[in-house]
């Protein structure tokens, strides 16, 4: 237990780096933590690791698929990951593009 609250504690201090180290200790011990899995999550979504906090957060709801932590995070993790992969479209088109979709809902 030692290993979960040194990496709680480094995770609070924005050590997340150091935080994932412990967390990932824990899930080798045991897979099946979903505490550690959640907490090894948050660190990656500290570190703007969303592919693979959203592999973590996954990974932990199918341990405990009710755990509203692990879904709300998941969900985080899912919409920064699609933010980040996607090239950014510049305004001008993004602002065509709003004004054809308003066209075409009128039609």
């Amino acid at each position: 237990m030692l290993s979960m609250e040194k990496g709680i504690h480094l995770l609070d201090s924005g050590q997340s780096s150091e935080a994932a180290h412990y967390f990932e200790a824990v899930v080798s011990r045991d897979p099946k933590n979903a505490r550690a899995l959640v907490l090894l999550g948050n660190a990656y979504l500290q570190k703007e690791q969303y592919e693979k906090a959203t592999e973590t957060f996954t990974r932990a709801l199918q341990i405990d698929p009710y755990d509203s932590d692990s879904q709300f995070c998941l969900g985080w993790s899912q919409l920064n990951w699609a933010r980040t992969s996607r090239p950014s479209i510049p305004w001008k088109k993004q602002c065509c593009s709003t004004r054809m979709m308003l066209k075409l809902r009128m039609l």
